[in-house]
């Protein structure tokens, strides 16, 4: 698969579990099932694009969004910002970035 082919995947499945995750986050299916197939989808259009930093970074939106309703923002801003820094440096000196 060509690169740009890779990209416009990986961000339409970037973008489809955002809107799956919306759709659990206003009510429309139980807030469990949505996270799950967000998550699930964000992790497949990382592998597709080859980005042990996607897949990282997918976990700490997550985090960022469910912990942002259920828990105390200070805490939830420190998890996801300690994620995301060990995703950007993962990236930085790896070379599968």
């Amino acid at each position: 698969m060509r690169r740009n082919e890779q990209n416009a995947l990986t961000y339409l499945l970037g973008g489809l579990g955002l809107i799956i995750l919306l759709g659990g986050l206003f009510k429309l299916y139980n807030l469990n099932y949505g996270l799950m197939a967000a998550f699930i989808l964000w992790i497949i259009g990382g592998a597709i694009g080859k980005t042990v930093m996607g897949v990282i970074g997918s976990i700490g939106l997550i985090f960022l969004m469910v912990g942002a309703f259920h828990y105390s923002l200070i805490y939830v801003l420190l998890g996801t910002i300690a994620i995301w820094v060990t995703a950007g440096t993962f990236g930085r000196y790896s070379h599968m970035g």
